[in-house]
């Protein structure tokens, strides 16, 4: 479990790669209102907040960032209990605040202070979280790619006992071929792309094989920012399922 913490310490990478980078590619290319809209209406954030971490996130990133969470949403149950893995300056909570009954997020890097139903930690998971604690949704927007090859499987057979029953994961991946845009958008200023050299060529297609590999179905697997970033959608195994397939 130490090795494996440690490995998945690169799951930082939803703050490290910073919260927009992973999905480079916007389809149509939005307003300067829609940008206004999209940090501040959708994802709440007040560039002025104390709950903002860290450096503050570009416009590009924030919109980035917007849209995956946009994305994700409609596979979020409503009053659901959930664990966001990776989870930054947690956007994910104050977009779904209205939606979503409480929430658990965890990242290596700083994280908010705790805030009405939801609580951040800063840690490793599976470890850092609280004891018997069990979710309705697991969210991953932008992270496996940045986990060790070698922790990726360790950390998915961990989603099977932290899920309820009739539970699900729902992450993000990018294509590969989003790097080449991340450092021109470095160039151009309006993205960080911090720690792009984690992304260790995952490909997408990998995360279906990691999941079904440990007894989870797959309800949905779609492509979106002009093909450049993939969402999946995975429901939990029953527990006969998982010690057959996952060891």
């Amino acid at each position: 479990m130490r090795r494996l913490n440690a490995n998945v310490a690169t799951a930082s990478a939803q703050k490290r790669c910073n919260p927009g980078a992973c999905g480079v590619a916007l389809t149509p290319a939005p307003s300067s209102g829609a940008v206004r809209r999209a940090q501040t209406a959708y994802c709440g954030i007040d560039r002025h907040s104390p709950t903002l971490i860290g450096a503050q996130i570009k416009q590009g990133d924030t919109v980035l960032q917007a849209w995956r969470i946009r994305k994700a949403a409609p596979y979020i149950p409503r009053g659901a209990h959930v664990l966001d893995i990776g989870c930054s300056d947690g956007a994910l909570f104050r977009a779904l605040e209205g939606r979503i009954g409480s929430g658990v997020g965890v990242d290596t890097a700083p994280v908010p202070g705790d805030r009405g139903r939801f609580r951040f930690i800063q840690g490793h998971a599976p470890g850092a979280l609280p004891d018997g604690d069990r979710y309705d949704a697991i969210t991953m927007l932008a992270v496996l790619e940045h986990i060790a090859p070698d922790a990726q499987h360790a950390l998915v057979a961990s989603c099977v006992a932290l899920l309820r029953p009739h539970g699900r994961v729902v992450c993000t991946v990018p294509s590969p071929k989003v790097d080449a845009l991340i450092h021109l958008g470095q160039w151009l200023r309006i993205l960080d792309g911090m720690a792009e050299h984690e992304h260790y060529g995952f490909e997408p297609a990998d995360t279906l094989r990691l999941f079904t590999d440990c007894g989870f179905t797959v309800r949905r697997a779609q492509r979106f920012q002009l093909g450049l970033n993939n969402l999946f959608v995975f429901a939990r195994p029953d527990d006969r399922a998982h010690s057959m397939t996952c060891s």
